[in-house]
């Protein structure tokens, strides 16, 4: 005898066959269920990490401008832009000439 299936994302019981489980968790209505579920702590888990950047971005910065904020950000989630921002920073300080600059440099930039 087989044991029961109980499928706890749908709330229904099965057969315990192998076979009678694949089609269950292959069928939409399954799928769809899944997702459902897991949505709901996926909600949880975002209120919270903005919660905790919130507080962790207050702590931190809270005596900067907005200039600073904005640096403090880009160093920790996009160095790339960062680095970016350094050199276009290091031109303007130059003062070179932004008509000579590559185009897209003068789009995001200007």
């Amino acid at each position: 005898m087989v044991k029961p299936y109980f499928c706890e994302y749908c709330n229904r019981k099965f057969k315990g066959d192998v076979r009678t489980r694949k089609l269950h968790l292959q069928s939409q209505a399954h799928r769809t269920a899944y997702a459902a579920y897991y949505a709901q702590f996926e909600a949880e888990m975002n209120e919270q990490r903005l919660s905790s950047f919130a507080a962790k971005s207050k702590q931190k910065i809270s005596s900067k401008n907005a200039n600073d904020t904005l640096n403090h950000w880009l160093q920790i989630n996009r160095p790339d832009l960062y680095a970016f921002f350094m050199l276009r920073k290091q031109l303007i300080q130059l003062e070179y000439d932004v008509s000579k600059w590559p185009v897209s440099l003068q789009l995001c930039c200007s």
